[in-house]
């Protein structure tokens, strides 16, 4: 690109800069959005009106090839996988209870209800908690309100100092429900917290300006549980599209527990198997139990069931280097030698297509442009 194309170009990127900062503004005042859009339409038009080739010149060709790539569109999720997404969510709670660095919690998003509801009601809160109590926290827009609500329903009328006094000697977990103001979640209940209790407050909003006022300890966002289907969709291939299989697909991303890697390794295993029994195989395999932690034996069990379905040559050169490739990595043209003369393969064209395959896989890793491999 030559100097006047390249001046050209950064005035363009300066432009489109300054046009995404306005956009951001017109989302804050929404009510003028359709009036500055009007008086700015000309600028807009300018800017669109911009040569691909000059764009290319600054971006690399594989990022366009990637942008250009089709790709599968998501499937929405069924009422199975959203109900995977509030189990891990609930399992998230469970585990935040017990960091006592933890003391405000907030669910956003959908179901955020079948999350408190499933929390509330499990036998160990129960027994955990001292107290547990939920608030409608909509009818009070203020703390001294939701305040007052929790002392009247422990039987300490209006009496705030009462209630201050004996929630500091006691556990307790305190839900509030469908906020739709800010409020400062650390001004609740100043004089409550004692370090030798157990003590939190979770809430619950679906408005995206409140969780982006209220600070708190720890937010869970049930969107982000819905991130295992989204990549096990991503990597299956179309067959996740069919009503027949999109049960057994969110029983296998339940099986993973939410092992991102494991979600992964085993849609590109899955990847457009139609066989029905092996959609069964997967989910046994995953569910099988494992001497080491929770993390580590869904992991294990993906690779179990990944290298069941390797050819009988795949598996011998997983196998391989698995035990002889340094942890760096290899030369891919050295490995191939390698497989070629320990008889694991035959040719170097099928070696190729080997390392092609087990990359797609993910159980290697290519490296320095292609050039290296490594587990």
């Amino acid at each position: 690109m030559n100097s006047m194309n390249k001046e050209r170009h950064e005035k363009w990127v300066r432009g489109v800069l300054r046009m995404n900062h306005k956009v951001r503004e017109w989302k804050t005042f929404s009510s003028k959005k359709n009036k500055v859009l009007d008086s700015h339409r000309s600028e807009i038009d300018a800017l669109l009106d911009h040569t691909f080739d000059d764009i290319e010149a600054y971006v690399p060709p594989l990022i366009i090839k990637k942008m250009c790539k089709k790709t599968w569109p998501v499937t929405q999720p069924d009422q199975k996988a959203r109900n995977l997404a509030v189990n891990f969510a609930t399992r998230q709670i469970l585990d935040e209870i017990e960091n006592p660095e933890v003391l405000r919690i907030r669910i956003s998003g959908r179901n955020g209800i079948r999350v408190t509801s499933a929390v509330k009601d499990l036998p160990q809160i129960q027994q955990r908690f001292n107290i547990v109590i939920q608030v409608d926290a909509s009818l009070y827009p203020n703390i001294r309100g939701i305040e007052e609500n929790i002392a009247t329903q422990l039987g300490f009328s209006l009496n705030i100092q009462m209630l201050n006094k004996f929630l500091k000697t006691t556990s307790f977990l305190i839900f509030l429900d469908d906020i739709y103001e800010s409020i400062d979640l650390y001004k609740v209940g100043s004089e409550w917290w004692n370090s030798k209790n157990i003590q939190k407050i979770v809430c619950r909003t679906r408005s995206q300006t409140v969780c982006r006022r209220m600070a708190v300890d720890r937010e869970i966002r049930l969107d982000d549980h819905l991130l295992s289907w989204e990549l096990f969709c991503r990597n299956v291939g179309n067959i996740v599209h069919s009503s027949g299989f999109q049960h057994r697909a969110t029983d296998v991303v339940q099986k993973c527990s939410g092992h991102l890697l494991a979600v992964v390794l085993m849609a590109r295993a899955l990847n457009m198997v139609f066989n029905v029994s092996t959609w069964e195989h997967a989910s046994y395999l995953l569910s099988l139990p494992h001497r080491s932690q929770m993390e580590d034996r869904v992991l294990y069990n993906a690779l179990a069931f990944i290298m069941g379905q390797c050819s009988g040559s795949a598996h011998e050169c997983v196998k391989y280097c698995a035990f002889y490739m340094e942890r760096e990595g290899a030369n891919k043209l050295d490995l191939i030698q390698e497989w070629i003369r320990h008889e694991l393969i035959s040719t170097f064209d099928e070696g190729q297509k080997m390392v092609r395959g087990l990359v797609s896989a993910f159980l290697l890793e290519s490296s320095q442009n292609g050039y290296s491999v490594r587990m």
